[in-house]
């Protein structure tokens, strides 16, 4: 190694006896000069690796277990690094239990990390033989192991390696050390703060003079933000402290690692460029043409191909049931994993559909991310964001890999997969039954994260009781439920049914074989007293043998055969949580897998309901004969490719033949193409009549020689199988209850269902709901399908009334119910989607994004509508169309494609507004959840800002609560609901939701109220983004509302996601007490509402403070239990108050004893704070300034 220290002196001049000796002395130093210079040119660091190893030693002779351990965990690590750039683990027992992390630098390759674990793995050994703690230094990467548990704990001691270019900086080094020193700051802050990816990494660029300077640095993410924060400040005290005047250094820490130097040393583009961040910056949404701002939505088939090397099999990562997974690396740099359909697949097209419909409308943290997909001629692929840790079957069903999952680990994922599961089921705005939830369909992020994937099998539930019926039946063996696999019966609890056999799986290590059913031996050892012999040996010593066991009864519940007794996925969230929540004894499980297909299709899906052949006979062998054949034929694949309705007619004069016909509306293509060809071939061989209608379960088929279509003429007919049904039990109350469901049915069906089908249910005692449905043909007008149904339906209300089920056929309409659900999941007409095809929404987005004021772009995040529409929607803003006034400016009525929105205008006069505009834009666009409020679209355009969204018809909640007539009109089941809704909305802004999001305005007047009486959280405008493990924030300007504002926000501006929980709790008293918080005035004993409440529940009085009518029509200790979770979320101290997820698990609880006792709230006169104009405007600050504060009152 050549070190240079110094330049070149000036030569003394030489005289050189001929000239001839002079040139190749002249060369010989010309050469040496261009060696050193070449030399002085490269940074002169030390050659790595480098290393420490600790003086405490393993002194046993010979391999010891510590040893062998120590092996098989630095063995493994060179295939996860081929992988993941970044990973932790353990393997053993104590005392011989050893813990290892390494890290690549971000911005080399997989392939680079992979060589540098493996090189560093050999040094490591050879380097430290014997050592009990040790870490070593690669020109790319660090490997760390130890005897002792480090991960997560921040290690700054002076045993770094610092290594320093030792070429100078000669010209001014102080302003020089000033300007590193800053870039490093600000790269400290953006890789310690930053929750995109990737995570904990910071790369930039800077001037100095005619030079740039180039940084980098990383932190394992095993640290806390603050952590990594801290590690590298002093990491840059200690490069600049002494050798400021270095050209490049680079300081190697066990937990951090900063470079800088004047050539860019890393080939990766840039933090600013890389990725594909999920959010805009919260007050600057940026233009399509930028790369931050856009994800991949649909995406060129040219691109994919490069991305995976054309589809090259060393970028395979599996097959799946539809076709191969792919890793690919995007031209940004970013990891996908790419899924692409086979050709071969008939299910493909439909799944794929599905797929991307779905997925692209769910956000939570626990779900895959679907990046993008791509359709070019018979290419369909999905685009993914990649799992460096592969799926969980790979991890848990692999003895060496399973060494990274210890009990805390699987709880973990345990818990994941059943909050995305409940997501699915009921927080989503589509209520969605995944199907085929396996280990190989939850995916491991590179900490371990599951997400839930593969949803070509999902479907979307409409009803309020989640149960369905299909024909073909698609799953994995020992994961379907009996119901399903073997009626084809499907409903949330087949789900339930799936995760219990995943999380016995995931405690057990065990897989649910096709030979021996893993639920039925858990349960003879469970009901045998010898639940512990399942533990998963790795976990033995790790484990609580309670908790194992707890956990082991949890899943027995789940794999129950009757699927009424198994618990939602809601229950099953609580009992995880909740050690005080009681669990009932679990039934016998469903039966040993291994009986069943893999795809059955029902003799029920072409079950005869009619047939009617009048007497009038045509000619054998005749035209119309002929006619008639070539036309039956024709009409399965035509009805299949027309959405289940088709008309056609062959022939002329008096051999022309009409026919018709209809699939029911819920029924795929294949399945209704299937039934039509059944029914057209069984009405040509029994019928030798001019005029003929048969009627299946999922179809029907008729056909004349005399033109009927348009024309409605009823003529019921009662099927056979009306007979066969069963007396119901109170035929008084079931009749009244299905005139009342069917009447329902026949308004949507008439004049609201775009192809004239409805089905729905109502309950009409404890656990029993009727299900019905009803079609027209769809080519008679509406008010004729009214016409019709309505006689149908009184001609089934007569004859059926008293039965379990009954059906009217007609030829223009039928009528059908039933007491189990026997129709298959539709979509609602808001969520109404094509079976054939992408949505051409999805191939041709549109919409806007704000780049500053009065300008904009289009993007994919939110569909724009032209101010124009929107005048003519709400009448030009007419104030009989004006719902409310806000804090930022007024809310209209209006009316758009026939549905009924609000549009939000904000007011010109505030200076706010934009902001809070842009802040509403880019949160809740991205976000989507059943107690949030759906943003529609958004308007800019002429100086106004406009927002639409959903229209709420019972406005909001302050109009309910605050109101003595309105309050009668709830029941306690409906203030439950909306509490509960209440809490879960902010749990999933809290923790569930890709974005940490603190919401900072909670109050009644922003929690609207649908049709149902759902509650919907609103206006995000004040709402702030935090890192994930960011848990404190600060702002120069407060902004919300007196009396809802946590005392630390509104005296020093400090929020948090625990100002949120104060919030709910003040509201949660104003629900118990009917009075508000803000202008309370009582008796000097109270300034508040907290007080009063405090006061009262103290001294065991707290029944005086709940409002009278609930006292009355509501269970006292429940709503006791309410106000003491009440009390417990105004605690002063944020950290005395609960989280949202253990809110929703108090609220859940039956049993109140479990409940911590409140200390004294906060309790502060809110008109203390002195309130300033409303229009005073700062400039934005970031959520990690430490501000005074500014109060501005809404």
């Amino acid at each position: 190694m050549i070190f240079c220290t110094a330049k070149f002196a000036r030569p003394k001049r030489v005289h050189f006896p001929s000239a001839m000796k002079t040139i190749p002395v002249l060369l010989l130093c010309c050469f040496m000069t261009l060696l050193f210079e070449l030399a002085c040119a490269a940074p002169p660091y030390d050659t790595p690796p480098y290393n420490i190893c600790s003086v405490v030693t393993n002194n046993s002779t010979g391999h010891s277990t510590f040893q062998e351990n120590l092996e098989s965990l630095l063995n493994l690590l060179p295939s996860n690094a081929s992988v993941s750039k970044l990973y932790n683990g353990s393997i053993g027992n104590e005392p011989d239990r050893v813990y290892a992390l390494y890290m690549c630098l971000d911005f080399v390759s997989n392939d680079t990390c992979h060589k540098c674990i493996e090189a560093a793995q050999s040094d490591i050994m050879k380097l430290c033989p014997k050592s009990k703690e040790a870490t070593v230094w690669e020109e790319w990467c660090q490997l760390r192991y130890s005897s002792e548990n480090f991960f997560g704990r921040l290690n700054v001691s002076d045993n770094n390696v610092l290594q320093v270019n030792t070429q100078n900086i000669s010209d001014q080094p102080e302003k020089f050390k000033s300007v590193v020193n800053q870039k490093l700051s600000e790269l400290t802050k953006k890789a310690a703060y930053n929750d995109s990816s990737p995570k904990m990494y910071a790369t930039g660029e800077v001037n100095f003079g005619d030079k740039v300077i180039y940084a980098l640095v990383q932190c394992t993410t095993d640290l806390s933000e603050g952590d990594c924060d801290k590690c590298l400040q002093t990491a840059t005290e200690d490069v600049l402290r002494e050798y400021f005047f270095s050209m490049g250094a680079r300081l190697f820490s066990h937990s951090c690692f900063l470079r800088y130097e004047l050539y860019p040393f890393y080939s990766y583009p840039t933090q600013a460029s890389k990725g594909l961040p999920t959010l805009v910056h919260e007050n600057q949404l940026i233009g399509r043409n930028n790369l931050k701002a856009q994800e991949y939505p649909n995406i060129s088939f040219a691109s994919i191909r490069a991305a995976t090397s054309n589809f090259s099999e060393s970028n395979k990562l599996g097959e799946g049931g539809f076709g191969p997974v792919y890793k690919g690396i995007m031209s940004d740099g970013k990891e996908v994993a790419i899924k692409r359909l086979s050709c071969c697949s008939e299910q493909g097209s439909e799944e794929f559909t599905t797929e991307v419909q779905l997925i692209m409308n769910l956000q939570h943290k626990n779900l895959v991310r679907l990046l993008g997909y791509c359709v070019d001629g018979e290419e369909k692929l999905l685009v993914y964001e990649y799992m460096p840790n592969s799926s969980l079957d790979v991890v848990l069903f692999d003895s060496m890999k399973r060494a990274q999952l210890d009990w805390t680990g699987r709880k973990n994922i345990i818990t994941g997969i059943a909050r995305g599961i409940l997501y699915l089921h009921e927080d989503s705005r589509l209520r969605i039954i995944h199907r085929d939830l396996k280990a190989s369909n939850v995916l491991l992020d590179n900490e371990m994260n599951p997400k839930i994937s593969d949803f070509g099998m999902a479907r979307i539930f409409a009803g309020s009781e989640g149960q369905a019926n299909t024909a073909i039946i698609v799953g994995t063996y020992g994961y379907m439920a009996p119901e399903y696999a073997m009626e084809g019966l499907y409903s949330f609890k087949s789900d339930v049914f799936s995760f219990g056999v995943l999380l016995l799986e995931i405690i057990t290590e065990r897989k649910n074989a096709n030979r021996a059913s893993l639920p039925s031996y858990a349960w003879k050892l469970w009901n045998e007293g010898k639940g512990l012999e399942l533990i998963d040996p790795f976990l033995v010593g790790s484990c609580d043998s309670d908790e194992f066991l707890r956990y082991l009864h949890i899943g027995l519940l789940c794999v129950q055969e009757d699927a009424y007794d198994r618990p939602t996925m809601s229950s099953v969230v609580l009992m995880l949580k909740s050690e005080t929540v009681n669990l009932s004894q679990p039934g016998k499980p469903a039966f040993s897998i291994g009986t069943f297909s893999n795809v059955h299709n029902k003799a029920g899906a072409v079950n005869l309901l009619f047939k009617d052949c009048p007497s009038r006979t045509y000619t054998a062998n005749s035209p119309f004969e002929n006619n008639l054949k070539l036309l039956l034929e024709s009409l399965s694949s035509n009805t299949s490719i027309s959405g289940g309705f088709y008309n056609d007619t062959i022939g002329n004069s008096s051999d022309r033949v009409y026919g018709q016909a209809l699939c029911r509306g819920d029924v795929n293509s294949t399945v209704c193409q299937s039934c039509v060809h059944d029914a057209s071939e069984d009405i040509f061989k029994s019928c030798k009549a001019q005029e003929a209608i048969i009627w299946y379960e999922l179809c029907q088929v008729r056909y004349s020689s005399t033109v009927f279509f348009t024309m409605m003429l009823y003529d019921g007919k009662i099927p056979e199988k009306n007979k066969q049904e069963k007396n119901v039990s109170n035929p008084n109350q079931f009749g009244d209850v299905l005139k009342n469901l069917m009447k329902k049915l026949l308004d949507q069906t008439a004049y609201t269902s775009k192809h004239m089908f409805a089905t729905g249910d109502m309950k009409f005692s404890g656990r029993q709901s009727i299900y019905g449905l009803q079609q027209c043909t769809r080519d008679i007008p509406r008010s004729d399908c009214y016409k019709c149904l309505d006689i149908a339906r009184a001609e089934l209300q007569k004859c059926c009334s008293a039965l379990e089920g009954g059906t009217i056929v007609s030829r223009n309409c039928n009528v059908r119910f039933e007491l189990d659900q026997f129709f298959n999941d539709i979509y609602s007409k808001d969520e109404e989607r094509s079976q054939h095809g992408l949505l051409p929404e999805l191939l041709n987005p549109t919409g806007v994004t704000i780049i500053e004021e009065d300008k904009m772009v289009s993007s994919e995040e939110l569909p724009f509508i032209d101010l124009a529409t929107i005048r003519k929607a709400t009448d030009d803003f007419s104030d009989s169309n004006k719902l409310g006034q806000g804090g930022f400016g007024a809310v209209y009525k209006g009316w758009l494609d026939g549905k009924e929105v609000a549009v939000k205008r904000l007011s010109r006069k505030s200076r706010q507004g934009l902001e809070e505009f842009r802040n509403e834009v880019s949160l809740i666009a991205k976000l989507q959840h059943r107690n949030l409020v759906r943003l529609l679209a958004c308007s800019f355009e002429g100086g106004e800002k406009l927002l639409l969204y959903e229209f709420m018809p019972n406005k909001s909640l302050d109009t309910f609560i605050f109101d003595l007539e309105r309050r009668a009109e709830l029941n306690w089941q409906t203030y439950h609901n909306i509490i509960e809704g209440i809490a879960r909305g902010l749990l999933y802004l809290h923790e569930d939701s890709r974005l940490k999001i603190i919401h900072r305005d909670l109050k009644p007047n922003n929690v609207l109220l649908d049709h149902e009486m759902v509650p919907k959280i609103s206006d995000f405008g004040m709402a702030r983004i935090v890192c994930d493990n960011q848990n404190i924030a600060n702002t120069k300007r407060v902004v919300g509302t007196h009396g809802y504002m946590a005392p630390e926000y509104a005296m020093e501006g400090l929020f948090s996601v625990k100002s949120d929980v104060f919030s709910f709790g003040v509201v949660l008293l104003e629900i118990i007490s009917g009075k508000k918080n803000s202008g309370f005035y009582l008796t000097e004993h109270a300034k508040t509402l907290v007080e009063y409440a405090w006061t009262l529940w103290k001294d065991g009085k707290g029944s005086e403070f709940v409002e009278p009518f609930l006292m009355e029509c509501c269970p006292k200790a429940d709503i006791l239990k309410y106000l003491q979770i009440a009390l417990l979320c105004v605690q002063e101290d944020p950290e005395e108050r609960p989280t949202m997820s253990a809110v929703v698990v108090l609220l859940g609880n039956d049993d109140s004893i479990g409940l911590p006792e409140p200390k004294k709230p906060a309790i502060f006169a809110i008109g203390r704070v002195a309130p300033i104009n409303e229009y005073t405007h700062t400039a934005n600050p970031t959520s990690n300034q430490l501000t005074l504060s500014i109060i501005s009152p809404r």
